[in-house]
């Protein structure tokens, strides 16, 4: 029987990809493993310390003041002014520093005394009212809602009539903003003989007057600008004259025009009638 065919290895073949390990050669090889198993481990502890030392926030402990060293180098290097330094500078700059300094210590003065305001003013732009508690302890009189004469203080009148205030702008507010318009108050119900649509009132009537007055009113003649020598520009023609606005006067340059004109006329009609 050919034992090849059940999977039996042949040992006399030599072809076998397969070899036989020793146990000398198991035991080093698990002694290896053992070792590279160990120096991987140590090798992440290590870096993970390193991350976690990195990471750690400074305190107000062991965090120290940044550019300190920077500041106390330039506070080495400042060299302060001295007499003998300001001779160089000029009178004009000096006089114009004293009376700002001498302005600001007036100003200084006046606010601790409470003066900066003004006398007129001070109680009126003041942050603290003093006088507020006296004031609203004082007697009052109002009227409430429904007339009567109510008698207290001055506070209680002012938060009466806050009061009142802030009711009236609520109820405004509540009629503006109501979705449905309100129902007219002049709405007629059942049978009703409307006489007033045959007798209207007399605002009606005054109109209806006005309207008849001007219908049967006279034209009126239009304005007499004819003769009006301003109204157009006529001084340039030929035989322009001038009448005169007012229509008497009118009247009578034109008789002495005609006057003037007929012989005139006369003479050509004899001249032309008359033979050569």
């Amino acid at each position: 029987m050919n034992m090849s065919l059940y999977g039996d290895r042949d040992p006399n073949n030599t072809k076998s990809k397969h070899k036989p390990i020793s146990s000398s050669t198991a035991a080093s090889f698990s002694s290896n493993l053992a070792a590279l198993i160990s120096s991987a481990k140590a090798k992440s502890s290590e870096t993970a310390t390193t991350k976690s030392s990195n990471k750690r926030k400074a305190d107000i402990f062991t965090s120290h003041n940044r550019n300190v060293k920077a500041r106390a180098a330039a506070d080495l290097e400042q060299v302060h002014k001295t007499k003998s330094d300001l001779d160089s500078v000029p009178v004009s700059e000096l006089h114009r520093s004293r009376r700002k300094m001498e302005e600001k210590a007036r100003l200084y003065k006046q606010m601790k005394r409470g003066e900066h305001l003004g006398r007129s003013d001070y109680s009126a732009n003041s942050l603290v009212d003093f006088d507020r508690k006296c004031n609203a302890d004082e007697p009052a009189e109002w009227l409430d809602e429904f007339g009567r004469l109510r008698k207290g203080t001055k506070r209680e009148k002012v938060r009466f009539e806050r009061r009142q205030r802030i009711q009236q702008s609520a109820s405004i507010a509540l009629l503006e903003d109501q979705a449905y318009p309100q129902a007219p108050a002049n709405i007629i119900y059942g049978d009703t003989i409307q006489h007033a649509a045959f007798n209207p009132d007399a605002r009606i009537a005054q109109q209806m007057a006005a309207l008849a007055a001007k219908r049967d009113k006279s034209a009126t003649p239009p304005p007499e600008s004819h003769y009006d020598a301003s109204y157009e520009i006529r001084n340039r023609g030929t035989g322009f004259y001038a009448f005169s606005g007012d229509a008497q006067l009118r009247k009578e340059e034109m008789e002495t025009h005609q006057a003037a004109d007929k012989p005139t006329t006369q003479h050509q009609i004899s001249d032309h009638l008359s033979p050569l």
